[in-house]
């Protein structure tokens, strides 16, 4: 009988009764990893990838340990990408990068099946679709040798055992409640993701209010109606898990005998906006919760600490109190009387930002692009967002308020422009802490208008017109325009004679597209550059040949200068050539995502897997026609093809991420290396959950796949130490300065560098 190991991590916590009702129903025997512990944990500690992620994920490690040495035949490890909707209203269903992703973490820092010679299944999964789970779970049983009539058995019995199992919470969640309401004691809502109920993980704190003498129940044993709404737009509902906090905390700020304690783990990316989010909840009727942050810190005495004076003070209420209901306030939206206004915008870099306003200048809307942002921008954006949040978020908040406040702007005849992802990346909230940015600094009433690189925004906005086709073939112009002008800028002025005349030249170009003077057209845009190549050509230029250093990553940090430290322009001055992808590759991504989100099952064809396809054939033409032009670059690199990239990237990590940067930034550092870049930067803001995975995560599979790789990870954030950041860039540049002085030798285990000395 086959064994298959399933470790006590992560998504399996919600998903257990249903995968192991398929398996067992389909003969397949189950090996659970052991209880959480302090010797389980230590067995993974030294394949963790990032030190900053959360607690759960680093215990995941041990786990898989603990089944590689219980020799179970397969290790069984999928990638939920979303989990099933409760709430009719939600944005989304996701489950966050790390839940998500962590698979392949696991694979490329463990290894199971190249060490030990235990297998790694890690199918692709959407609990969301009845048939596109069904479809995943064939295909997976099947390639076991499980026959199609047991399969449909076994399913059929899996989906039941998952209905039953959450029936059952609830059925337990309304007897405890009912229990201690007849006996009169009180009730703590104890608000977790499945994963965190593991005892190591919340360090028995439910144990803990029972000792108290509080009854205790979990966030998903309170009462679901079949039509649940969320009621919350203050907050981009895109996580299931999440959307349920929301949703408890709904129902908890009706209960006048209900306190709620809310579990939050360490580096968790979410909860830097839905601990937020549930607080704002609770102030509409006068409500607190009490926020419990979990780690590997063994020591609980400060939590102990905190939960009794919680306690202190629900002994102390003599009887409930009528609340009275504050609501909460709300940004003006954008109506048709705002289109006159001028929308400011916070710039995203020198290049990117002339590209982005022209595409809505043509469309009859005012731009004014913000200064680039410094350190007051930081000191603002701390004011007035989650300390915790991404740096590129702050930044953007910082930004804007600091405009608001400086007294250049009329905030009555102002509008705020930004854009939106929409998917699994906390990113996609930055519109949101927007918002509440504005309502606590006042500013309440100056609209938010976003732009969805998927076409259409989340946002309400009614009195915003955009023609997205034409926008987005536009807004694809520029940027491959822009693109090919950072390319000549970075090549050219690490070699040029006459300091800053290359930049002057970049903004002569840059200002062509902002004003208007380039026409969006393939011709135009293949006439400026053309003559873009001459001018370049003509300046004054050592013709040296420097090191290169590549600088993937976020895409905010990876552009925008201040948010990276300028460690691009200190390149330079160190004698560095610097190349960074085209910022046309990221929008490109989507063409290989989407039918690969078709292929692994998470995902149904769609009409914008038909568009992509036509985007995909045609914006392939303009730069097979761009890069002809490039040639006459005296520097020339040529332009790859997506698909080239996610060749690359595939080497590494799976095509199905769909968060972030998803599997571009393993693509790109592929493509680097087999341009010869052998020295790669991977910047990014301190605590990113799409980079844990795609990035740092799977570090060890891109040296593995490129010995000769040197890449170093840097965390950006409000916080850095300037002298370590740039003492470890130093570090960093003697190696790329040097590595062609040697003979690079790969065995089997490491990497020799042999110098040769004359």
């Amino acid at each position: 009988v086959l064994t298959l190991g399933i470790p006590r991590a992560l998504n399996l916590y919600e998903n257990f009764p249903f995968w192991n009702t398929l398996f067992v129903e389909s003969g397949i025997r189950v090996q659970l990893s052991a209880r959480s512990s302090n010797a389980l944990c230590d067995k993974g500690v030294g394949t963790i990838m990032s030190e900053n992620i959360c607690f759960p994920a680093k215990l995941a490690h041990g786990h898989i340990y603990d089944l590689i040495e219980a020799d179970v035949d397969r290790i069984f490890f999928p990638m939920v990408f979303y989990q099933k909707s409760e709430f009719i209203d939600s944005d989304n269903c996701y489950n966050c990068p790390i839940v998500s992703g962590y698979p392949d973490v696991i694979r490329s820092a463990i290894n199971p099946e190249g060490k030990f010679g235990i297998p790694l299944d890690m199918p692709a999964i959407n609990f969301n679709d009845r048939g596109l789970l069904k479809k995943a779970c064939y295909q997976y049983l099947a390639g076991l040798g499980i026959r199609k009539i047991t399969f449909k058995r076994a399913f059929a019995r899996a989906i039941k055992a998952q209905q039953r199992f959450k029936e059952e919470v609830r059925e337990i969640g309304a007897d405890i409640l009912n229990k201690a309401r007849a006996d009169g004691r009180p009730v703590v809502l104890l608000m977790g993701r499945p994963y965190q109920y593991d005892p190591m993980v919340n360090h028995k704190v439910s144990d803990v209010l029972v000792h108290f003498g509080i009854d205790v129940i979990s966030e998903d044993a309170i009462p679901i109606e079949p039509d649940q709404t969320l009621d919350t737009k203050q907050v981009l509902t895109q996580w299931e898990y999440s959307n349920r906090f929301y949703h408890a905390a709904h129902w908890a700020m009706q209960q006048d005998d209900v306190e709620i304690v809310q579990l939050n783990s360490f580096g968790c990316g979410p909860d830097t906006s839905v601990v937020d989010e549930i607080g704002s909840i609770l102030s509409e009727v006068g409500k607190g919760h009490t926020v419990i942050r979990i780690d590997e810190i063994e020591s609980i005495g400060s939590t102990k600490l905190r939960l009794r004076s919680m306690i202190e003070l629900i002994n102390r209420k003599e009887k409930p109190v009528k609340q009275r209901y504050i609501p909460r306030k709300k940004v003006k939206v954008y109506q048709e009387t705002d289109r006159q206004k001028t929308i400011i915008v916070p710039q995203f870099s020198r290049f990117i930002s002339p590209a982005i306003s022209r595409s809505l200048i043509d469309f009859g809307y005012k731009i004014d692009t913000l200064p680039p942002p410094n350190d007051e921008s930081v000191q603002v954006g701390l004011k007035y967002a989650n300390n915790e949040i991404c740096y590129p978020a702050i930044i953007v908040i910082g930004d804007v308020i600091k405009a608001l406040k400086a007294g250049k702007y009329d905030p009555s005849e102002v509008v705020i422009g930004w854009w939106e992802t929409g998917g699994q990346c906390r990113a996609s909230n930055i519109r949101n802490l927007l918002k509440k940015a504005l309502i606590s600094s006042g500013f309440e009433h100056v609209p938010i208008i976003t732009i969805s690189i998927g076409g259409k925004s989340r946002n309400e906005q009614p009195g915003f017109k955009l023609d997205n086709k034409k926008f987005l073939i536009n807004a694809l112009f520029n940027i491959v325009y822009i693109d090919a002008l950072a390319n000549m800028y970075y090549a050219t002025a690490i070699r040029e004679l006459n300091k800053g005349e290359t930049l002057q030249l970049a903004d002569k170009y840059l200002q062509s597209i902002e004003n208007g003077t380039t026409p969006l057209n393939k011709d135009a845009i293949l006439d400026s550059l053309s003559e873009a190549v001459v001018d370049f050509n003509a300046l004054e230029t050592n013709d040296r040949i420097y090191p290169k250093v590549g600088i993937v990553g976020e895409i905010y940090v990876k552009y925008n200068s201040f948010s990276m430290n300028y460690i691009a322009d200190w390149l330079m001055d160190q004698e560095i050539e610097v190349v960074i992808p085209p910022l046309t590759e990221f929008f490109a991504g989507s063409f290989i995502t989407l039918p690969e989100g078709v292929k692994a099952n998470i995902n149904k064809p769609s009409i914008l897997m038909l568009l992509a396809a036509w985007a995909d054939r045609h914006l392939q033409g303009f730069l097979d026609d761009v890069d002809e032009v490039m040639k006459g670059f005296r520097y020339y690199q040529p332009i790859h093809s997506i698909h080239s990239i996610a060749e690359q990237a595939q080497k590494s990590i799976s095509l199905t991420h769909q968060y972030g940067e998803g599997w571009l930034i393993a693509g790109e550092i592929g493509t680097l290396v087999k341009e010869g870049v052998q020295d790669v930067l991977c910047l990014q803001p301190f605590g990113c959950i799409a980079n844990h995975v795609v990035a740092k995560g799977v570090g060890t599979r891109l040296k593995e796949n490129y010995p000769q790789l040197n890449l170093l990870y840097l965390d950006l954030d409000a916080g850095v130490s300037e002298v370590n950041l740039f003492n470890r860039l130093h570090f960093f540049i003697d190696h790329a300065k040097t590595t062609n002085n040697g003979i690079w030798i790969q065995l089997p285990s490491a990497t020799l560098k042999v110098e040769i000395v004359s």
